[in-house]
């Protein structure tokens, strides 16, 4: 049977060889032919079911990811931090710590620094200036 995602792709073919006045008739699926009625009847009742099984399963999904989102399964990439741990690190470079020992002392690679974690999950002073005087 014609999976979902291929019958769009397949239907734009079928109607740009139907427009050239030709047609599609497969050497493997007998079934797969636009030149007889019966054929096109075929494909179109394919495509009928190929969309309904994809209705289904984009239904099933999403109800899936609502209930574990209910549940509080997170999505996504892991924070590198937890939320405690970034709001430390925020406090001590307000505090004139320098990113470099702020990322250290969590054990943080050094391309992970605060300024570029950026909001995923990251660190992202909120008010400190990128170069420090004194």
């Amino acid at each position: 049977m014609l999976r979902s995602k291929i019958w769009p792709k397949m239907n734009r073919i079928v109607e740009r060889l139907t427009e050239k006045s030709a047609g599609l008739q497969s050497l493997d699926e007998p079934w797969a032919d636009t030149i007889s009625p019966s054929g096109r009847m075929v494909m179109t009742i394919f495509a009928g079911i190929a969309e309904f099984e994809r209705t289904l399963i984009i239904s099933r999904t999403s109800g899936g990811r609502l209930a574990a989102k209910a549940r509080g399964v997170a999505f996504g990439r892991p924070k590198k931090m937890r939320p405690d741990q970034q709001e430390l690190a925020r406090k001590l470079v307000r505090d004139g710590k320098s990113i470099s020992a702020v990322a250290r002392i969590f054990k943080r690679p050094p391309r992970d620094h605060p300024l570029r974690l950026g909001g995923v999950g990251g660190l992202m002073p909120v008010s400190v200036p990128l170069s420090r005087t004194g």
